[in-house]
């Protein structure tokens, strides 16, 4: 039993000696923690806290970051912190080194679909910093002032905004060409990229839509489930569908991007932050310490949908 208690105590000051040692003192930027780390091999690093976070913000800069993913409007669920003023939206992008931001509206998704539109369109005059997301019916109920395609994407369009999305699990119809063919054939015309939840379909129907509208951008995002869990559906797409893309918050798990890099699908990743719903810094993460080129990470961090918005005609 002393030999036991000797072997748990020696154990246990190994872990005190090993372990980071943290001081009570609060980090700012003019006053340096350093904390001892142990490193493969036994060797010592002092990691300096406010250099460490002056790199990060530095690495932030300068990937001229455009989200794909923001939402603005009152919270029906848990979230990190409500964002419902585009004041609110343009404190976050600042902190955070964003210097664009798609934002859609959590009103037009949870309860009146044409007003959370219009608070959109009305948060769009208040900076150039910010795209609209709008979210799309099918036009037969004429519940989005028109029972034309062109009529009503076209008057989005006209009030700023670039990117459409569709729920048809959580709105009630289906992705087939009988029910929105008309909405995807005119949001084709105009090279206009739609954004469809994984979690609100099937890649089938996804595949569907790639090969039916070649020319259409189509973005697919992570919400409701990780990215990483469909690799074996979405590698093979991707592979077959010039026009599919991934927006990267849903990608979770480091080391994914490399993968992508790798298989050489890095410039069909859109940064995106799904804030407020997730922490921005994840995606942030993901991005700013990821092993992939300048050059991939400043397609992923922007570059990629700017050319995409570019090409709306």
């Amino acid at each position: 039993m002393g030999r036991a208690r000797a072997g748990r105590r020696q154990r246990a000051e190994g872990k005190r000696e090993t372990g980071l040692r943290l001081k009570r003192e609060p980090c700012s930027a003019s006053h340096v923690c350093r904390l001892p780390a142990v490193l493969k091999g036994g060797c010592r690093m002092a990691i300096d806290i406010a250099e460490a976070v002056r790199e990060y913000d530095s690495r932030r800069g300068s990937l001229h970051l455009f989200d794909v993913n923001a939402w603005l409007g009152e919270q029906p669920g848990p979230h990190l912190a409500g964002i419902e003023t585009p004041e609110g939206l343009l404190e976050v992008m600042d902190r955070c080194h964003i210097e664009q931001a798609v934002v859609t509206s959590t009103t037009a998704l949870h309860a009146h679909t044409g007003n959370g539109n219009l608070a959109v369109a009305d948060a769009l005059e208040t900076s150039d910093r910010l795209v609209g997301g709008y979210i799309l019916l099918p036009t037969f109920t004429g519940e989005q002032g028109s029972t034309s395609a062109p009529e009503a994407i076209d008057r989005a369009v006209d009030q700023g905004f670039r990117l459409f999305r569709l729920f048809p699990l959580s709105m009630s119809f289906t992705l087939d060409d009988w029910c929105v063919g008309d909405l995807l054939a005119h949001l084709q015309h105009r090279r206009l990229p739609l954004c469809i939840w994984h979690s609100e379909t099937t890649w089938s129907h996804i595949a569907g839509i790639c090969h039916r509208y070649p020319d259409l951008p189509m973005i697919v995002e992570g919400s409701g489930r990780k990215i990483i869990y469909d690799c074996r559906t979405c590698y093979p797409l991707l592979d077959r569908h010039p026009n599919l893309l991934l927006e990267l918050h849903g990608f979770i798990n480091y080391g994914l991007m490399e993968d992508f890099e790798r298989r050489g699908f890095a410039g069909r990743v859109l940064f995106g932050t799904g804030m407020p719903f997730v922490d921005p810094d994840l995606s942030l993460g993901l991005i700013g310490y990821a092993d992939i080129t300048a050059e991939n990470a400043a397609r992923v961090a922007g570059g990629t949908l700017r050319g995409i918005l570019g090409g709306v005609r």
